[in-house]
């Protein structure tokens, strides 16, 4: 424990106080100082470390973790404020009596508190201190509404807004006006000295990647240092004393118990590594994928478009492997259309993602809303805090920090849906989280051809978000319009192309591929058998062209096996349905939509699975007839015949 010295306002005004516990609390200085020892470890433990070299692009070396240490030790700045310490201090009689004996007179919560919550308050005095515009909306922001210029004071002179906010209600030039200011500056000043800062403006101008990425960290390392279950707070009649305990902070680390970081060591993959991953050897198109992963200079974009059934899931997953290594990221997002497609997948992921954490523990997270229903997600709640010396342990966890739609994207492997990604475009609270989990990830989007006009808005915005960051990312499509392509291609690399024959390339399967500003692709060997297709017109119902549905069934299925059918809207497939009961009653007829209640969407995604998934004998699904709507289309592992 290193003893300080602190002035003895500084030592008692409150930064956090329990409703639950009369008495309990935390001086503000202790919890800075806390969350600046939570970011220490994040920077050094946990934080990719390709996160922070990209956020530090163009800083001096380590210059980001010393901007990183500052914002922590000066976040909550503006709780050393008058009305944040009256909202406390009727909670804390003991402490009030002190600051009064320091030369406070602090009466009831100002209603100017409402109007300068203490996130502004710091932010407008860093402001004052002419600290860099990016490092005050960093402060701003850490509870994760960013601030904008309006918010901040000009620099024409005019009186300071909410001035009894800052100096008392006796005002700036009153002794406890000038008090006020002195803890202030007494914090800012040690915050500088303890990072290695001269003055405020000394401190470095970031760029808006590294701005939103520092921001991310601030939210995380604030969460853990002030939640009292790592970190508790002092007891009615325990007296602060100034010291940097990192005792403390080593407690309340380990009370969080974080997972290790995922560590891939496959510079390349070769068949036989490919063949130990997924229990096959590569084929033309896994061949491709591999190999632009691994010789590309400067990794971006990746578009596979290849048909279905052709391993690009495994290829996806074989190459971010690959990219994580050669990278140093530290996880993979696998984003897809629906549901029913991300539950379909968990159980191959999860399968991969055991083979990368024999050695060590790894957070893994299926994000969607129905994901508690998902019996393979929810056995490895609790995986890896006391496993029994007798069962094999995984690897995988679900840990509990993580959970949540704010905190789910920065778990090691995260599976879910594509509006996880999208939500990184729009102006949403805390949106700072999902950029820094997404920044350290090899992000995977499946079935980049089955999103309208208006989610590839969103779509482009975050690929731009995630080539500012050089985050590389795989987009997995059957197939793609060329100009389609082209956009997707532009919207990461944040311009225009390089012209060639890959913007209009009507190859097949086809790679296409960013070595920094150079666009690449290539034509894949189609080693597929070749088949005949052909076209029936069918029809649902009366009045209509075509062989009805059912007659047409019976006639397939007179010697057995399994048909799905796939209709355009949720009431004609319960139409569709209803009819085939009456007149094939010997069929097993299962109804698949996105309206159900959770709990029976779950219950029917199972059923599917275990009928038609991967695993799936002839027996299983024989006399069985699927009738849904387009999530039966996309991702979904199943074997109709």
């Amino acid at each position: 424990m290193q003893n300080m010295e602190f002035s003895r306002a500084l030592l008692w005004l409150p930064g956090k106080a329990s409703r639950e516990r009369a008495g309990s609390w935390l001086p503000a200085w202790r919890h800075m100082l806390d969350t600046m020892l939570v970011m220490e470890y994040l920077l050094e433990n946990w934080v990719p470390r390709v996160v922070l070299n990209r956020a530090g692009a163009g800083l001096p070396e380590g210059e980001v973790e010393r901007a990183a240490m500052f914002v922590a030790l000066v976040h909550d700045i503006g709780k050393l404020t008058p009305p944040f310490a009256a909202k406390l201090l009727t909670m804390l009689p003991e402490v009030r009596d002190a600051l009064y004996a320091a030369g406070f007179a602090i009466s009831a919560p100002f209603q100017a508190s409402r109007k300068l919550p203490h996130a502004l308050a710091g932010a407008v005095f860093l402001h004052l201190q002419h600290c860099p515009a990016a490092i005050v909306s960093v402060v701003g922001a850490h509870h994760g509404r960013p601030i904008s210029s309006s918010d901040l004071p000009s620099d024409d002179g005019r009186p300071l807004p909410y001035s009894t906010s800052y100096f008392g209600q006796n005002g700036q030039n009153s002794p406890e006006g000038a008090l006020w200011h002195q803890v202030r500056m007494e914090w800012l000043a040690f915050a500088l000295e303890r990072c290695g800062y001269a003055s405020a403006d000394k401190l470095p101008v970031l760029g808006k990647a590294a701005q939103m990425l520092l921001t991310g960290l601030l939210i995380v390392a604030d969460w853990i240092a002030s939640s009292p279950e790592y970190f508790p707070y002092m007891e009615q009649g325990e007296r602060p004393v100034a010291a940097l305990d990192k005792a403390r902070a080593e407690e309340g680390i380990a009370r969080w118990n974080p997972p290790g970081p995922w560590l891939p060591d496959a510079f390349a993959m070769d068949g036989d590594m490919f063949s130990e991953r997924f229990s096959f050897a590569p084929n033309a198109v896994q061949r491709a994928m591999l190999g632009a992963a691994a010789t590309a200079l400067r990794p971006g974009v990746f578009i596979l478009e290849a048909q279905m059934g052709v391993g690009k899931t495994e290829a996806a997953l074989g190459a971010a492997e690959v990219l994580a290594s050669r990278l140093e990221e530290g996880g993979v997002f696998f984003g897809l259309p629906t549901q029913a497609t991300a539950n379909g997948i968990f159980p191959r992921l999860k399968k991969w993602a055991e083979s990368q954490s024999q050695d060590c523990v790894n957070a893994i997270q299926l994000a969607h809303g129905m994901a508690n229903l998902n019996e393979a997600y929810t056995a490895l709640f609790g995986n890896g805090a006391a496993i029994d010396d007798e069962e094999e342990p995984t690897g995988l966890t679900v840990h509990r920090w993580f959970s949540g739609r704010k905190k789910a994207l920065l778990a090691d492997f995260v599976i879910g849906t594509v509006d996880q990604l999208l939500m990184a475009s729009l102006r949403q609270k805390h949106v700072m989280l999902r950029h820094l989990g997404l920044a350290g990830k090899i992000v995977v989007i499946d079935e980049a051809h089955a999103y309208d006009a208006y989610m590839n808005v969103y779509l482009e915005n975050a690929l731009k978000w995630l080539g500012a960051y050089q985050t590389p990312v795989i987009l997995l499509s059957a197939t793609l319009p060329a100009a389609r392509r082209k956009a997707l291609v532009e919207a990461y690399l944040g311009h225009g192309a390089s012209e060639g024959k890959w913007q209009t390339s009507r190859a097949y399967p086809l790679l296409t591929w960013t070595d920094g500003d150079c666009v690449h692709n290539a034509k894949i060997p189609d080693e597929t058998e070749k088949r005949c297709i052909r076209v029936d017109r069918l029809c649902t119902a009366a009045g209509e062209d075509g062989v009805p549905v059912a007659a047409y069934l019976k006639e397939r299925l007179a010697d057995g096996g399994c048909a799905a059918v796939i209709v355009n809207t949720v009431k004609r497939a319960q139409q569709l349905a209803e009819g085939l009961r009456e007149r094939m009653p010997e069929a097993q007829i299962l109804l698949v939509h996105a309206q159900y209640l959770m709990e029976d969407r779950a219950a029917w995604e199972k059923k599917l699975l275990a009928r038609t998934g991967k695993a799936s004998t002839p027996e299983d699904r024989d006399g069985l007839i699927v009738v849904g709507t387009q999530v039966l289309e996309q991702s979904l592992d199943i074997d109709m015949d």
